[in-house]
């Protein structure tokens, strides 16, 4: 029988054989590990010039495999991005499949459609007519039945299934407007209530309310709410102020649509993309990558071309040591990795921080201004304390012989002065000060009477 080392690979995976011969194979012939997905080892060789160190986009050599020009006009010393010459267009059109020309310019280019009335012969950015809704996914039903399955909702208070059933009956009553059914609610005793909001001034631009009928630019916006009245204090000032104000409202009132206008990154201006903007390209502040292995700026740890620190989670951020925790540490304070909380720099605490505005501060015990008071072991000087009832120096408020000034007082319950919060909940004013001793009669020796001998216990 032979023995285990002389047994032949089982090059071919055979069930119940030794394993293939893998003992002194490549590592990327073995599982795959050393190398990526394409068998080249993984290291930081820079593409373009072959050398270590840095990788192709921060190459200084020229770049390889190419004269180096413009895409744009063929000129050498910039890029096509950076190119000043106008963008010639060197590709194919995708509308009639010829060189020379964009989709955008091509003569057999069809009629615009416009997204909003889905009309021919102009574009959505200026079209003024009404909004054609596509209502396909919207149920067909009777104006009867449209209307049943509305005040369903309104009796049982739920706004989800009354929101679906007012598309339905407004697909069924085509001709309503928000008045009528405002006013149809109102008679019949509803619970919602169409409500006409002021719109709010920033941040929807992309917007715009439209009526029932499709009319665009509304001044309002309509919400469903329960009662007539606001609950929240931001819709206060956009809340109508009476019944008859709401439904003057919603004559030119809305639901909220989307312009189906593009709206720039770059200018902010509605009708156009960014990469259409003719202004100046503004600057935007990128995130700053640093490295969390050698905390220098530009890259990621994964890029980082330094070793790595082992650090153990549990060890002393003061020293390092993994004995001991921070609060146990004996070494003197290690600030090199401390970073201020007012200045954002290392090196020292925000209580120490040299950047920090400087405020004249004295002990409140002694006066002097090289220490604070808890910190000071003197007594405390009474010409440094000043009364709060009086204004007087030499005594604390509660100290004062004066009667109690009310007027300094200020109530912690409702925020006014001239009480305070006991006289709320009826425990009338003392003058302060005012109140005379209690006078406690005590007869001495007989408090403890018959208590002299400890009484013996039955067992």
């Amino acid at each position: 029988m032979a023995g285990w080392e002389n047994e032949e690979p089982n090059d071919d995976y055979n069930w119940g054989a030794p394993g293939p011969a893998t003992d002194f194979a490549a590592l990327t012939e073995q599982n795959g590990f050393g190398g990526d997905d394409s068998g080249h080892p993984r290291d930081d060789i820079c593409r373009n010039c072959g050398h270590s160190g840095h990788f192709a986009r921060e190459c200084p050599e020229p770049r390889q495999g190419g004269s180096g020009a413009c895409f744009n006009c063929g000129e050498e010393g910039h890029n096509k991005v950076d190119c000043p010459h106008p963008r010639v267009f060197q590709g194919t059109c995708r509308v009639c499949n010829e060189e020379g020309h964009p989709a955008s310019e091509c003569p057999q280019k069809p009629a615009d459609i416009c997204k909003n009335c889905r009309g021919e012969g102009h574009k959505t950015s200026e079209c003024n007519e009404n909004r054609k809704f596509d209502l396909n996914d919207v149920a067909d039903e009777t104006p009867q039945d449209a209307w049943a399955k509305l005040k369903k909702a309104d009796t049982e208070r739920d706004l989800d299934d009354f929101r679906d059933s007012f598309q339905v009956y407004a697909k069924a009553e085509p001709t309503k407007t928000f008045v009528d059914i405002e006013k149809q609610l109102r008679v019949e005793g509803g619970n919602v209530h169409l409500i006409a909001l002021e719109k709010q001034k920033e941040g929807f631009e992309n917007y715009t309310f439209i009526d029932l009928q499709g009319k665009l630019n509304c001044t309002y916006v309509v919400k469903f709410f329960f009662d007539n009245k606001p609950h929240r204090d931001h819709l206060v000032k956009r809340w109508p102020t009476s019944p008859e104000d709401n439904l003057e409202r919603l004559t030119d009132a809305g639901f909220e649509y989307d312009r189906l206008i593009p709206k720039c990154v770059n200018c902010g201006e509605l009708g156009h993309i960014a990469k259409s903007c003719k202004q100046e390209r503004t600057m935007i502040e990128r995130v700053e990558i640093k490295c969390v292995n050698c905390s220098e700026v530009g890259h990621r740890a994964r890029d980082c071309t330094k070793q790595r620190e082992q650090r153990d989670k549990f060890a002393c951020r003061n020293c390092g040591s993994p004995d001991h925790k921070a609060v146990d540490c004996t070494e003197p304070p290690n600030l090199d990795h401390i970073e201020c909380r007012r200045c954002n720099q290392n090196g020292h605490f925000a209580k120490d921080c040299p950047n920090a505005p400087k405020f004249a501060r004295a002990c409140r015990k002694c006066g002097a201004e090289d220490h604070l008071s808890r910190d000071c072991g003197q007594q405390q000087n009474m010409d440094l304390i000043t009364c709060n009832n009086c204004d007087e120096t030499g005594h604390y408020a509660r100290d004062c012989p004066k009667p109690r000034d009310w007027s300094r007082v200020k109530c912690s319950n409702c925020g006014e002065m001239g009480h305070t919060n006991q006289d709320e909940h009826g425990v009338g004013k003392a003058a302060w000060g005012s109140a005379a001793p209690v006078l406690i009669e005590e007869k001495v020796g007989e408090w403890n009477a018959g208590c002299e001998k400890t009484p013996e216990l039955p067992w």
